[in-house]
């Protein structure tokens, strides 16, 4: 998203290293002079902790959306209906989360 979001205004990153987890990320660019893109919500949270500096990314970058997906089988198994439930629950107060 990052990418397709500097292409549009003619830029684009260099990249010095890549992670599989956000948490890596944050702990790299705390220990470093690079910069990140990272969910805002994750930002908020580590910035105080991690020592870092949150501003407001200078180009529109789209939100992201995350969905649960499961087999059908599963619809209406009691535990999985409860774990699904449970999950959206705990993620719900991301929704109300803006910049």
């Amino acid at each position: 998203m990052g990418d397709a979001a500097l292409s549009k205004v003619g830029r684009e990153r260099r990249v010095v290293m890549t992670m599989p987890v956000f948490s890596g990320v944050y702990r790299a660019v705390s220990e470093s002079e690079l910069i990140a893109i990272l969910p805002i919500q994750l930002a908020q949270t580590v910035a105080p902790y991690a020592g870092l500096t949150v501003y407001k990314a200078p180009i529109e970058i789209p939100t992201v959306q995350i969905v649960m997906i499961w087999h059908r089988r599963y619809s209406n198994s009691p535990a999985h209906v409860w774990v699904r439930d449970l999950i959206a629950e705990l993620l719900a107060p991301l929704d109300a989360m803006h910049w």
